[in-house]
């Protein structure tokens, strides 16, 4: 069921789990500074949606409607998050936006690169570099589908990559792991993650 994207707008904290709506594009709606979690900012056109960029803790989410009057982006929440309700007196409009600018443009990077060059970056924007707070907290991770659309690859390689790749990106997805998988730490691919210049 789709949370309803005002459902909480009297209330001073709004909750989400991975995959509920938050707000829609056009719509109309207050400020939220994000407390925890992620959300995904999206861009609406007539026929289709597409990844925009990525709201991470301390943003402001919705920081465009000061300008357009109305929200630029739909909202949905990329991993578990708290919203907390932000008055726009005391925000500076110019170093928000250049900070939403900022990370629209490490967004970009999530596209670049072999697969498990985009999905390390995103695992160290979504967590402090290594780190390992996703470690068995599975519910706590970006859908498969999300990781594969924001980083332009397949649902299967995701799967495949993150289930190589185990604890070393903190994505310890295992749909897709063989049967007789060789130990992450001996494969080629972590390999490359730890050693770049080696690969």
């Amino acid at each position: 069921m789709v949370t309803h994207p005002y459902r909480f707008a009297s209330r001073e904290l709004r909750t989400f789990k991975r995959g509920e709506l938050i707000h829609l594009a056009h719509g109309k709606g207050a400020l939220w500074c994000i407390l925890k979690g992620s959300v995904r900012l999206d861009l609406q056109t007539a026929d289709d949606t597409t990844f925009a960029s990525i709201v991470l803790p301390g943003d402001i989410l919705g920081i465009e409607t000061l300008g357009l009057g109305h929200y630029g982006f739909t909202a949905r929440a990329l991993t578990p998050c708290t919203l907390r309700l932000k008055d726009p007196a005391g925000i500076d409009p110019l170093a928000q936006m250049a900070a939403a600018t900022n990370r629209a443009a490490q967004a970009i990077t999530l596209r670049e690169g072999s697969a498990v060059e985009r999905i390390q970056r995103l695992a160290n924007m979504l967590t402090s570099e290594g780190k390992k707070p996703f470690a068995k907290k599975r519910n706590a991770l970006p859908r498969l589908a999300d990781i594969a659309e924001i980083t332009c690859l397949t649902v299967e390689t995701v799967s495949r990559t993150t289930a190589i790749l185990g604890d070393i990106s903190g994505l310890p997805h295992q749909t897709y792991r063989p049967k007789h998988a060789l130990h992450a730490a001996a494969h080629p691919l972590a390999h490359a993650v730890r050693h770049p210049l080696a690969a």
